[in-house]
């Protein structure tokens, strides 16, 4: 009986070990998968996070070049959300097949921001005129490649002016836009530039141009899709070719690739207009002296000119000289003429002349402000020097070419009519008033150098006499002999051309001569406003294009 239970109880405790021993493995086993399947979950989360990271990495190649030592530089920008870290580098040279790469150091580029590499830091170089394709590759295995070719079929285009006087300079401009539709960023663009067949390189006085300056800049590293480089030259009007072809291209560009441009010479006779109407319309005209130079003592006379026509008067609020942001005007070397008040050098770049109330100009008479300026010695410049007028019809303006000289002894000059050829630097104007109808009128055109250096000889003062003036005249060797036998050409539309050369003499420092001439007024029946368009053209002065000009506006009366 005994032996039964003790059975009996062994059995107990063996399925109870059982039982536990089960219970035990199931309960492992289920911990095991549920860390597994943990382990799992955290994966996958991790795997579905790299590929959002990897979405929002938004890594670009902004632009890709050589630089001076043929080192490639690669400008990166990270437009993303999330780090990027950049790993490797490919350079693949698709002109040669070839390919080679560059492992990174860690480099982290953070939302937002721009990056650069230059292979110069592992003493890599780029074979030039090669077309290659730059990847970089970041840690999350995105790709972004750049184009580079040597050499696409760009649209050109070349500016040149279509007519020029000799020996005025004149300026080229070269534009090259890439427009490939393949994505290829045009690098390494080097100018060709030929005048008549010859290189611009070889340009010399006996050329058709000569050679002045260019190309700025020497070559372009990068030109990306879209994108316009642009190159300008500067040269001079020396050869006797009636007309000029200029061609362009740029090193290795496709067969066929280029454009011309053709330049007609002229005589500088040529620079004032053939026909002169009298004036129709409100309009502001301008006495502009060059070159202007720094000076301590004198002062280049500039005029300001408003001619109106209209049967009703016009105020005149303000006017201003404005020399495009150069900041080359004296600020404390500077005499208002007329009127004496109201002037201000506010900028170095900037005179105003202004009125609360204005100043009246009548119906169909004209106005003239002037004022005397000086240079700074911030160099020499070639700007556009823009003439306002604020008035009760609106804004009236006009822009020139201007010289400024600050950086070494030059002339000064100056041109205008006077009303006294003795006194001839104490009375000037640019508005003559009052010509009666149908009358013999003497005119006084003075040419004065207010400069510190003397102006060369073979001067010549060009004047246009516009349409109704009549019996037009003047005498030879004016000014003690400064003034040769004058040219007097009647045109064929009317209008009178008077050409006259100084002598071998020079116009010294400060010193002024006058060209006298004579001219029959129109018979009009109403005030009529007729302009004078006068310029002193100086092709032996070391800027050939530097010219005083002015419009001298006179109103004559029944």
């Amino acid at each position: 009986m005994n032996k039964k239970h003790d059975s009996i109880g062994v059995s107990t405790i063996l399925g109870a070990l059982l039982f536990i021993i089960l219970m035990l493995s199931f309960l492992t086993l289920f911990f095991n998968i549920s860390s597994y399947y943990d382990i799992y979950q955290q994966t996958v989360r991790e795997m579905n996070k790299w590929d959002i990271d990897r979405f929002n990495e938004k890594l670009d190649i902004t632009s890709a070049y050589l630089d001076m030592h043929k080192h490639l530089i690669i400008n990166m920008s990270n437009k993303g959300s999330v780090t990027a870290v950049l790993k490797r580098v490919w350079i693949i040279n698709r002109t040669d097949n070839q390919h080679s790469y560059i492992d990174l150091p860690p480099l982290y580029l953070e939302p937002g921001l721009n990056t650069s590499y230059n292979t110069s830091a592992v003493g890599i170089t780029i074979k030039p005129r090669k077309d290659y394709t730059i990847r970089v590759i970041s840690e999350r295995g995105n790709k972004v490649n750049y184009h580079l070719a040597h050499s696409i079929k760009a649209r050109l285009s070349l500016y040149a002016p279509p007519s020029a006087y000799r020996g005025e300079d004149i300026a080229i401009f070269f534009f090259i836009t890439n427009n490939d539709t393949s994505g290829n960023s045009l690098y390494n663009v080097i100018p060709i530039l030929e005048v008549n067949g010859v290189p611009y390189q070889d340009l010399t006085n006996e050329t058709a141009l000569g050679y002045k300056s260019g190309p700025d800049p020497i070559y372009i590293p990068l030109i990306r899709p879209g994108e316009t480089g642009i190159f300008y030259w500067v040269l001079n009007v020396t050869g006797t070719s009636p007309e000029v072809i200029l061609n362009a291209t740029y090193v290795d560009a496709p067969e066929g690739n280029y454009v011309i441009a053709k330049v007609r010479i002229y005589e500088p006779i040529m620079e004032i207009e053939p026909t002169v109407l009298p004036l129709s319309r409100l309009e502001v005209f301008a006495g502009i002296p060059n070159p202007t130079e720094k000076s301590s003592t004198k002062r280049s006379n500039w005029g300001i000119i408003i001619g109106n026509p209209l049967n009703r008067p016009v105020i005149i609020y303000s006017v201003a000289i404005s020399t495009s942001g150069v900041s080359i005007i004296d600020k404390t070397k500077w005499d208002p003429v007329y009127p004496i008040t109201g002037w201000d050098v506010v900028l170095s770049s900037l005179v105003i002349w202004k009125s609360a109330n204005g100043i009246i100009v009548p119906p169909r008479s004209t106005y003239n402000f002037t004022i005397k300026l000086s240079a700074t010695d911030a160099g020499a410049y070639e700007i556009v020097t823009l003439i306002e007028a604020l008035t009760s019809e609106g804004k009236l303006t006009k822009s020139f070419a201007t010289t400024w000289i600050g950086t070494k002894a030059s002339p000064m000059i100056s041109l205008y009519y006077t009303s006294d050829p003795i006194k001839n630097k104490t009375y000037w104007t640019y508005a003559i008033n009052n010509i009666s109808s149908a009358t013999i009128k003497t005119f006084n055109v003075t040419l004065y150098n207010s400069g510190s250096a003397a102006l060369n000889s073979k001067v010549k003062l060009v004047i246009l006499i516009p349409i109704g003036w009549t019996s037009v005249s003047a005498e030879a060797n004016q000014a003690g002999g400064y003034w040769g036998i004058p040219t007097i050409i009647k045109n064929k539309d009317g209008s009178t051309l008077i050409i006259v050369e100084s002598t071998t003499s020079t116009l010294g420092v400060d010193k002024s001569k006058v060209f006298t001439f004579t001219a029959k007024s129109p018979n009009v029946s109403t005030e009529t406003i007729y302009r004078f368009p006068t310029v002193a053209y100086y092709p032996q002065y070391d800027y050939p294009i530097a010219s005083a000009h002015c419009s001298a506006l006179i109103q004559v009366v029944p």
